[in-house]
């Protein structure tokens, strides 16, 4: 990984609640970099490299196994990881089978996060791949739905487990009338097709209200917690390392 100027990699968690009693239901694990002064480098000077279908594979095959193992057994929810829709193939799941065989818990405890970018790259194979995700027996996420490739006509190709709004419909909803409007039919689109939904950006009281009044099932911002290096669930707190070169 040092060979892109990066020399390691922070694993940091958000938490992802479930709206009707705000329980911790899962953590989405988002990758933080710093370069060899350990200095963090800013997503705006590496978004070419995800681009980069090696980078991303050498991100994923050197985080990925250890962040599961020290997670593993430290509390009783589980862990989305966002996955490129150009990295499904069958390099992912030879990657993947041989991982959940060493570890079979693992599969039930790994959601799958298909991040909006590239996703039309991939669209003609995008059903096939997730649903032989779902039958290694891990759920597959739609990521950040209402922007840009992540729209309705993914959905009417794929059938998700559970779809990402988009945090911008979450805020905007709590800004106009025009945004509350835009944000409902979103969610009664997406009961339609009888998926879960988690909605992104709850940064106040306001925005949950908003989000438990519509039905959304389950919500991801800062009044449940910002990204941390730890995991924190009944009292116990488990530090996960870094990943350097």
């Amino acid at each position: 990984m040092n060979r892109y100027a990066i020399a390691g990699v922070i694993p940091h968690y958000q938490p992802i609640v479930r709206l009707s009693d705000r329980k911790v239901v899962m953590y989405e694990c988002l990758a933080r970099f710093i370069n060899k002064d350990g200095v963090g480098v800013g997503p705006a000077d590496i978004d070419h490299l995800f681009d980069d279908p090696e980078f991303l594979w050498d991100l994923l095959e050197k985080t990925i196994p250890s962040i599961l193992t020290q997670y593993r057994g430290a509390c009783d929810t589980s862990i989305s990881i966002n996955i490129d829709p150009c990295s499904l193939g069958d390099r992912f799941f030879y990657f993947f089978e041989h991982l959940f065989h060493r570890h079979p818990s693992f599969a039930k405890f790994i959601h799958f996060e298909i991040a909006e970018r590239n996703i039309n790259k991939a669209i003609n194979c995008l059903a096939e791949y997730v649903t032989q995700i779902q039958r290694m027996g891990s759920q597959v996420f739609l990521d950040d739905f209402g922007t840009g490739s992540a729209n309705i006509d993914v959905l009417q190709r794929v059938r998700f487990d559970c779809v990402k709004i988009d945090g911008q419909y979450l805020t905007g909803a709590a800004k106009t009338e025009d945004g509350m409007e835009k944000l409902e039919l979103i969610v009664k689109l997406l009961k339609i097709y009888n998926t879960k939904i988690v909605g992104e950006h709850i940064e106040n009281e306001r925005i949950l209200n908003i989000a438990k009044g519509f039905g959304i099932d389950f919500g991801q911002g800062h009044l449940f917690g910002f990204p941390r290096p730890t995991i924190t669930d009944n009292n116990d707190t488990l530090e996960l390392r870094s990943y350097q070169q």
